[in-house]
């Protein structure tokens, strides 16, 4: 039983990823009765953390706070928030108050949210809280905390010997910063690259730098 509720968990994990929403949330509620049925709280604390994800990508938003919020309890509740693997709900409470413009909350989720992720190793977790965090300095216009954040970001990447596609990602961060302070120069070197590398079809993994590549051309 554990078995199957680990491989639906994947699942719903993977067919989120491949835009499948329907089918990930019957494969995540799947989990989620089975993480009941062996008795497995982590099981459960992740699979709502999935639950929240597929919620808020759905524009479900108040049904995403509610799966976080839950998350976030039993995460408290079991003691184990000091790890990266139980981040996902801290993040995702950050991403909601600010796509709810409510910056000073989402800054406190998400700076517990950058601690959290990194003690760990988990590189795509890391970058994507470094995004939202970065994305909320630069909606404050607080260009200084965004600097300092892109160079953690750099010495995060050697420090784990990151892969091409962690350096892309992150290069693409340092371009959405470049372009929020108007240096529109730096930001077209960028599109200028990933334009030159991209081979397509566009992919999920695709859709920030194309969207900021759209934005860089809007600005030239």
């Amino acid at each position: 039983v554990y078995e199957r509720c680990v491989a639906a968990f994947h699942g719903g994990g993977f067919l989120i990823l491949l835009g499948e929403l329907e089918k990930a949330g019957r494969y995540l509620q799947e989990a989620l009765a089975l993480s009941d049925r062996v008795g497995s709280s982590v099981s459960r604390l992740l699979t709502l953390t999935n639950l929240g994800h597929l919620a808020f990508v759905s524009g479900s938003l108040g049904q995403a706070q509610t799966y976080y919020q839950e998350t976030y309890a039993l995460a408290q509740e079991i003691h184990p928030r000091q790890s990266s693997t139980f981040s996902g709900s801290v993040v995702g409470l950050g991403s909601l108050y600010y796509e709810w413009n409510n910056l000073e909350t989402a800054e406190t989720y998400l700076s517990e949210g950058v601690t959290l992720v990194g003690s760990g190793e988990f590189l795509d977790r890391i970058v994507h809280s470094y995004d939202l965090m970065l994305r909320l300095h630069c909606a404050r216009r607080d260009f200084s905390k965004a600097q300092a954040l892109l160079q953690q970001a750099e010495r995060m990447a050697a420090l784990y010997n990151a892969p091409h596609r962690i350096r892309a990602r992150l290069a693409t961060l340092t371009a959405r910063v470049a372009l929020a302070q108007g240096q529109v120069a730096q930001a077209s070197g960028w599109a200028s690259r990933f334009a030159a590398d991209f081979e397509g079809p566009a992919a999920f993994q695709h859709e920030i730098p194309l969207l900021i590549l759209i934005r860089i051309t809007l600005a030239q």
